[in-house]
């Protein structure tokens, strides 16, 4: 009978402690008590003071009804005071509420009893119990999940490391199988710890090995294994996929086809188009010139509503936040191209403000304001502006379907066989595209500064002094809608 009874008990403990891991609420909160275990005394204090309190909702009927504020102001205050008193942590708040609730009468009759004879010895609330119960409510998931993956045909290993915010290195260790539904499954198990003695790819490789044997994993029926396209991981002699498939040759390696992608977008659109590498360049800078001051975004956002419908449907959608570039997920720069060119005259709009117009700032402020306002206001700017978001707006659905965890080989080949469709498709129809596109970034200059396009002047090459604009290769002069469209839209 005692051993049930402390079984209900650590059940009744277990469950609110499993409820917030798999909300991914922390357990100690920002300011509970990180140190000891549970102060039950306080808490029932907190308890009968918190029931004295009108409730919210209470409190709101009262000042619908005309009711003075006083009552929910004092409420507030009261609640304020409680908070101040004893602060348990998000875990010993919520066993609290269960207990006084008559959620759980478990909880009621030992942990929360007013009677301390009846309560139990060791009270299993402390940070270290709560470490111990999550880490065994890890064990007991990562076996179901090795389990499901012993009776798989075959599976795959995909590893990434990252440094954390401590600055200590991570490699997290997933696999990727069919289950039992035959249902293609990607499943996180643990965090692999490379050797101390170690380092690059051998370490890496020697920490993969490791937990896949205290995963219990029969690694002969390993069919792949997928990482990033780095030298470490994907070298051709001593790399960690080339050190693994040595062992078991059936592990073949695959680059993540998103991120494959991705590169081949970057180099195309960045790497061969200067006037690419710079607009993105400016729309950086111009998100982190906003991002740092409170002030110069609340301005921007007070701006774009004044636009009114100049962008489209800026009211309607307007957040307020220009999105930073992710610097290795080229595909996910859409949304910021996006949000970018559809806020684009209210973005001009602050800057011209901040730069020459009443608004109130520094020297430096103005200055830089100057600067960016003279860097997007011309066809230099718009035209690759708009050329790369209508590419990434038509590659977009392709690279979201290529990282989806149920993905397999003949979808996509067949993905890929889209995109390739779309990039014949954009090459039989280029010129008609581009001047599409030119005409885009016509009317979208003309709604903030009038500036015509023009051909960029030319340096002056050599002892010849000739800056004249490149002609056609027949000696006539090239017009702006023909020059953008040969050294940006066509090689992009």
């Amino acid at each position: 009978r005692a051993v049930m009874a402390n079984r209900d008990y650590l059940a009744a403990i277990a469950k609110p402690l499993l409820h917030l891991c798999r909300q991914g609420v922390p357990l100690r909160g920002h300011r509970g008590e990180s140190g000891a275990a549970l102060n039950t005394t306080a808490e029932r204090r907190h308890t009968s003071l918190s029931a004295q309190i009108p409730s919210l909702s209470e409190t709101s009927k009262q000042s619908f009804s005309g009711t003075s504020s006083a009552t929910s102001e004092s409420a507030i205050s009261a609640q304020s005071q409680v908070a101040k008193h004893h602060n348990p942590g998000n875990f010993g708040a919520e066993l609290a509420f269960l207990a006084a609730e008559g959620y759980d009468s478990v909880l009621a009759q030992t942990l929360f009893n007013p009677n301390p004879a009846k309560r139990p010895t060791f009270s299993y609330t402390s940070p270290v119990i709560q470490g111990q119960l999550v880490s065994i409510f890890a064990g007991m998931i990562r076996k179901s999940l090795i389990d499901e993956i012993a009776l798989a045909p075959c599976f795959a290993i995909l590893a990434d490391e990252a440094t954390d915010v401590s600055n200590q290195p991570q490699l997290a260790f997933c696999v990727r199988f069919i289950d039992a539904s035959y249902t293609i499954r990607e499943e996180f198990l643990c965090f692999a710890t490379p050797p101390p003695d170690m380092r690059g790819a051998e370490a890496i490789s020697a920490a993969i090995l490791s937990t896949a044997a205290s995963c219990r994993l029969n690694m002969s029926k390993c069919c792949g294994q997928g990482y990033d396209g780095c030298s470490t991981m994907s070298g051709q002699h001593s790399g960690v996929a080339a050190r693994i498939k040595r062992q078991y040759p059936l592990a073949h390696y695959f680059h993540c086809a998103s991120h494959v992608l991705s590169l081949c977008v970057a180099r195309a659109a960045q790497e061969n188009v200067q006037l690419v590498a710079t607009a993105l360049d400016h729309i950086d800078k111009v998100f982190i010139f906003f991002k740092y001051s409170p002030q110069r975004t609340d301005f921007l956002k007070t701006c774009i509503k004044n636009m009114g419908e100049l962008p489209g449907e800026a009211n309607a959608s307007m957040q307020g936040q220009l999105k930073g570039f992710s610097p290795t997920r080229w595909m996910q720069r859409i949304e910021c191209l996006e949000d970018f060119v559809k806020f684009y005259p209210g973005i001009v709009s602050s800057l011209h403000n901040m730069a020459f117009g009443s608004y109130a700032c520094n020297t430096k402020t103005r200055s830089e304001a100057s600067v960016w306002y003279k860097s997007i206001t011309t066809f230099n700017f718009v035209y690759p502006l708009v050329v790369l978001c209508d590419l990434l707006s038509l590659l977009r659905p392709i690279s979201a379907g290529l990282q989806k965890a149920s993905l397999d080989i003949i979808t996509a080949y067949a993905l890929i066989g889209d995109c390739i469709e779309i990039f014949r498709a954009m090459r039989a129809d280029g010129d008609a595209r581009a001047q599409k596109l030119y005409l885009k970034s016509c009317a979208l200059i003309d709604a903030v500064s009038g500036e015509p396009a023009e051909i960029p002047r030319r340096r002056v090459l050599f002892a010849s002094g000739d800056t004249t604009n490149p002609s056609d290769g027949d000696g006539t002069q090239l017009q702006p809608s023909d020059y953008f469209r040969i050294t940006v839209a066509h090689p992009v």
